[in-house]
């Protein structure tokens, strides 16, 4: 399955935790795209489509910690 990985993945993901476009699942490594994430990603990315399932957990997402 495609996917990024390295200092460009580590970059995208610091950009997308800062915004709150992503957040973190309580407890886990697990993430939550957030409505904003998918416009602005669907904006930057043509074609973009998440293909995520809806998530199960009705937890509340928590803010990432600041990145290095």
């Amino acid at each position: 399955r495609p996917h990024l990985a390295g200092h460009l993945a580590a970059a995208l993901a610091c950009r997308c935790f800062e915004t709150a476009w992503v957040l973190r699942r309580k407890d886990s490594r697990a993430v939550t795209l957030t409505q904003a994430g998918r416009a602005a990603l669907a904006a930057a990315l043509p074609g973009f489509v998440c293909d995520a399932p809806a998530p199960v957990s009705r937890e509340r997402p928590e803010p990432a910690p600041a990145c290095a």
